[in-house]
């Protein structure tokens, strides 16, 4: 779970406590994670809209709040990716 506030990231955790709140949670399997943050996303894989759309994961939660954060999501996404491939990560 990452923890975001007033725009800053708080903390990543591995594991969401059961009375957490949670406004948008997204899921997807292991392949979904995977291809989302390859280098260059294969179709249906390079953005949270195509891969909703495709059924390849599920975003629920506060609608409005996805709506609103989409660029903000969408970005977080593609800083995740540059890290996931990065040559320190490996």
């Amino acid at each position: 779970m990452i923890r975001l506030h007033d725009g800053e990231m708080r903390t990543i955790d591995r594991f969401v406590p059961l009375t957490e709140p949670i406004d948008i949670t997204i899921r997807g399997d292991s392949e979904f994670w995977q291809k989302l943050l390859s280098p260059v996303p294969p179709p249906r894989f390079q953005n949270l809209y195509a891969a909703v759309r495709a059924g390849t994961c599920e975003v629920t939660g506060n609608g409005e709040l996805y709506a609103a954060y989409f660029a903000a999501i969408t970005r977080m996404i593609d800083v995740m990716r540059e890290l996931e491939n990065s040559p320190i990560a490996h």
